[in-house]
């Protein structure tokens, strides 16, 4: 209980900081940040609050290692990790006279937003590494979030935002700039030992022909595929990478032919990235089987996700956390440095918008 009261006083600390005008966010990044997940499953998690918060296209987290390399990576768009990319990358930055800066000599840069800004001119725009990587997903604008504690690197945020949407504040770099010590607590050396998943997940889809070969896959789908495929760090970055169709091919070999039978079933993978669920289910009057992948979410972030979408106020997102992780009035209280009468206050008002009249009937609201 102490890690956690330190926790919330540190995210209590940064809404004073930042202001009143994103405290919704802040209270909801913050609480996700220190959330004691494993950096590979909480990155992903921060990447698509971050793409909901800032109206993003895509967003990916690169990971460095303590003296700059690129050590690993993942992104909302699974297509723009590869080794076609990771090789127009660095012929870009080869190509001219402070082209665009190394991905080493940007997170040596120290905890800063916007490095990369200045880089984005009418030569970038122009390049056939822009049409290549950025123009194909739909982006035009890219910002940096590089994750630094002062002592060493931890990698950088790619936030990437299409035409459409527009570049990137001033207010809201700054913003961003802000959290990034607190962002910096999702590679805290306390984590949780087991993780507990919601029944939640992002589903996507498959087709695959009655020869067990993958004919088509949706972008949700691709990123399961995508995480099952490299289970091992840089994979995504060698010439020799597998295609993801064809690493999932051999995923289903094992259960093509119940599959073919008409049968429905579904079995779980784990890997680093987290849980993976698939399932068969036969198309009737089709040559197509369906093959169902989602990646489960993390109750905890779930539950997170939820309250910041309610839009509720910070003191309340945090009650209303507590209280659906079994904790007592009065520890609730303790944790976050207000009376035992103001907790209930707040638990009195959050039963009372949500049409509920225990934690657990809250919980099952939260994560419905």
């Amino acid at each position: 209980m102490h890690q956690l009261s330190s926790n919330l006083v540190n995210i209590k600390l940064l809404l004073n900081d930042v202001g009143y005008k994103r405290n919704n966010d802040t209270t909801a990044i913050g609480l996700m940040s220190y959330s004691g997940l494993q950096s590979l499953q909480l990155m992903p998690e921060l990447c698509k609050l971050l793409q909901d918060t800032f109206n993003l296209a895509e967003a990916g987290f690169f990971w460095s290692d303590i003296d700059g390399n690129f050590q690993d990576a993942w992104c909302t768009a699974p297509h723009f990790l590869s080794f076609d990319v990771i090789a127009s990358c660095a012929q870009y930055q080869a190509s001219g006279n402070r082209t665009w800066p190394t991905f080493t000599e940007n997170v040596l840069m120290g905890a800063v937003c916007g490095y990369l800004l200045p880089f984005q001119n009418a030569r970038f725009y122009a390049s056939e590494h822009y049409e290549k990587c950025y123009a194909k997903i739909g982006v035009r604008h890219v910002l940096d979030l590089v994750l630094h504690d002062g002592v060493r690197p931890y990698g950088s945020f790619l936030l990437m935002r299409s035409a459409e949407n527009g570049p990137f504040k001033p207010d809201e770099r700054s913003y961003l700039e802000k959290l990034i010590p607190t962002i910096t607590a999702a590679f805290s050396p306390v984590k949780r030992s087991e993780v507990a998943y919601s029944d939640q997940t992002n589903d996507g889809f498959a087709l695959i022909s009655r020869e067990g070969k993958t004919t088509f896959m949706d972008t949700k789908a691709a990123s399961v595929a995508w995480a099952l495929t490299y289970e091992t760090p840089f994979a995504f970055a060698r010439p020799d990478a597998p295609k993801l169709s064809e690493n999932l091919n051999e995923i289903i070999k094992p259960y093509i032919s119940r599959a073919l039978t008409g049968e429905r079933f579904s079995w779980v993978i784990e890997n680093r990235w987290g849980r993976f669920n698939l399932s068969f289910n036969q198309q009737y009057e089709s040559d197509q089987i369906m093959l169902h992948m989602s990646k489960s979410t993390p109750l905890y972030t779930q539950i997170i996700n939820k309250l910041h979408k309610l839009d509720l106020p910070p003191m309340r997102q945090m009650v209303a956390l507590l209280l659906v992780l079994n904790h007592t009035r009065q520890e609730i209280a303790s944790a976050l440095g207000i009376t035992l009468e103001t907790a209930t206050s707040h638990i009195k008002t959050l039963y009372k918008e949500s049409n509920t009249q225990s934690s657990h009937a809250l919980l099952l609201k939260l994560i419905g």
